[in-house]
């Protein structure tokens, strides 16, 4: 069982044991399952963007246990999640059962219990399935309509395969635009590969093949002293450059320059967007390395929370086996006290809230990276 089902199993001990119907030993029981299908075909994924793989085996469904209808039968899980969730939630047992009609079926979980990542959607679910705990404790029979209204209310987002740069973000640059630039164009992107033209006496006004051909050519071609002053063949550039006349605000200066044939104005406007340009992507690459070092500092302090929740569990597990066979220990001349079968889960609690903290710091800086990209958009691109 993966790590992923062990850090659940800790998360309801510590804030759904009201009633103590667990003990420590639930993190081992859960550690220990095994389901014959094997583990969860989503435990492998990486990132969120990564589409869920489709399996060849028998999935399982939520099933109302009164009337045996099976309300959302396309939202499937396998039998390894589903032997978690019944282990950490008991009650909810018998609200999961075999889709109909029984069979091997090509489908997917819907629940990705990674140890590489935090899946957002998983965690939504599972408090949802929270949700019904509660609910069922105090109704005393399976209620999982606060899960199924939130299913039918949120329907699962599409996987595209393609990683999405963090805060909306492009690369190491900035956001680039669904404009009329052609499909060779490298817009915002810096590039080593196309060819570009260059303006003499402008140097930083550098524009791709296409846009050229789609936009300085045809004024070329009608004699415009500002589209002579091109170098007559484009040539890559070893430090790569970015595409000066993709977006429609800048071709709408250029009309502009060409039109009253005013060089400086269309000097100004170039050099005001290179170098708000250059600027947007300094900061943007730092945040973005900022945000990715802070994940990773995240993810270690969850690693040892997790073996520091082992080593507690064990160690309490450990006891209770010993206070069962009668071992005391002596404290003092008088007195014997029995080990204790309470799991001590302060250090993994202090590391969870330090990783957090970290989650929260990176989330800040992706924001900062959305909001340069989006102030680039709207006032300079």
């Amino acid at each position: 069982m993966s790590r992923f089902w062990v850090r659940t199993a800790g998360m309801v001990l510590l804030t759904m044991n009201a009633d103590r119907r667990h003990d420590v030993t639930l993190l081992a029981r859960v550690a220990g399952l095994r389901a014959q299908d094997g583990d969860c075909p989503n435990a492998g994924l990486t990132a969120e963007h990564q589409p869920l793989p489709l399996a060849r085996r028998n999935w399982y469904t939520i099933q109302d246990p009164n009337t045996g209808m099976q309300p959302l039968p396309g939202w499937t899980l396998c039998a390894t999640c589903v032997l978690a969730l019944q282990t950490c939630c008991p009650a909810l047992a018998p609200a999961f059962a075999p889709v109909q009609p029984l069979g091997e079926r090509d489908s997917s979980c819907g629940l990705v219990p990674s140890d590489r990542y935090d899946d957002t959607r998983t965690g939504m679910v599972l408090q949802q399935v929270g949700a019904c705990a509660v609910i069922t404790a105090v109704t005393r029979r399976p209620d999982m309509s606060q899960l199924l209204n939130w299913l039918r209310a949120n329907p699962p987002p599409v996987r595209t395969g393609v990683a999405p740069a963090p805060g909306g973000v492009a690369g190491p640059g900035v956001v680039p635009v669904s404009g009329v630039a052609g499909g060779n164009c490298p817009r915002n992107m810096l590039s080593t590969t196309h060819k570009c033209y260059t303006m003499q006496g402008l140097f930083d006004f550098t524009v791709c093949e296409d846009c050229y051909g789609a936009v300085v050519k045809l004024d070329l071609d009608k004699g415009v002293e500002l589209a002579r002053r091109f170098d007559g063949t484009p040539s890559a550039m070893a430090s790569g450059f970015t595409c000066q006349l993709y977006s429609d605000r800048m071709r709408r200066v250029w009309a502009d320059a060409v039109s009253t044939g005013d060089f400086e104005y269309l000097r100004q406007k170039v050099l005001e967007r290179r170098a708000k340009e250059r600027e947007v992507q300094t900061k943007t690459a730092q945040l973005q390395q900022q945000a990715a070092q802070l994940r990773q500092q995240a993810e270690v302090k969850e690693h040892l929370a997790a073996n520091a929740m082992r080593v507690a569990a064990n160690a309490a597990s450990n006891n209770i086996l010993l206070a069962g066979v009668g071992v005391t220990y002596q404290v003092d001349a008088y007195h014997y006290v029995r080990p204790s079968g309470v799991a001590d889960f302060s250090q993994t609690t202090q590391l969870n809230n330090e990783a957090a903290m970290l989650k929260v710091q990176a989330a800040q800086a992706e924001s900062e990276m959305a909001m340069a990209g989006d102030e680039w958009r709207r006032y300079w691109e």
